[in-house]
């Protein structure tokens, strides 16, 4: 187990490394997505947030019809406390690709962010009509974090 933790932080460290070099040559440009992926999960792992931003940018700038780094993005925002900014990427994922759950997940926790919280569980409200059952557990979720910033503990269990 340690022998593969220590190849993990290895690859991981090196891909850092050469990220880094591309960046100040303003060339950052990898193969396919993978690697943005692993340095979007370090960074914000580290909880170093601004480099995980900044690798997503590059990401979508390479891949710009990639809903997944939109909303990876979006959700690094709405982590620094930036909903405006999230609300806006997420409105460029959702005309990449409508109907897509974790973009109106992602779009109820920007709302709730900015005050307007029962608007947003209205959202997931309407959500929950048309839910599929797999998905409902992630809206009850997303719902439960909205009453809980609310402070509203009954509501979040229930």
């Amino acid at each position: 187990m340690g022998q593969r933790n220590f190849k993990h932080r290895h690859h991981i460290f090196q891909l850092i490394t050469q990220y880094e070099r591309l960046s100040e040559k303003r060339a950052v440009h990898f193969a396919n997505e993978v690697p943005y992926v692993q340095l979007i999960d370090y960074f914000e792992g580290e909880c170093l947030l601004e480099r995980a931003l900044e690798v997503a940018g590059h990401a979508i700038h390479q891949f710009p019809y990639s809903v997944e780094f939109q909303v990876r993005k979006a959700e690094l925002l709405l982590e620094n406390r930036e909903p405006k900014e999230a609300l806006t990427i997420l409105d460029k994922a959702e005309v990449l690709s409508p109907g897509i759950l974790p973009i109106a997940l992602r779009r109820a926790e920007g709302i709730a962010s900015l005050g307007l919280a029962e608007e947003a569980i209205d959202l997931l409200d309407e959500l929950k009509a048309g839910a599929e059952p797999a998905d409902l557990s992630s809206i009850l979720g997303c719902e439960a974090l909205i009453y809980e910033h609310l402070k509203e503990f009954e509501q979040m269990f229930y």
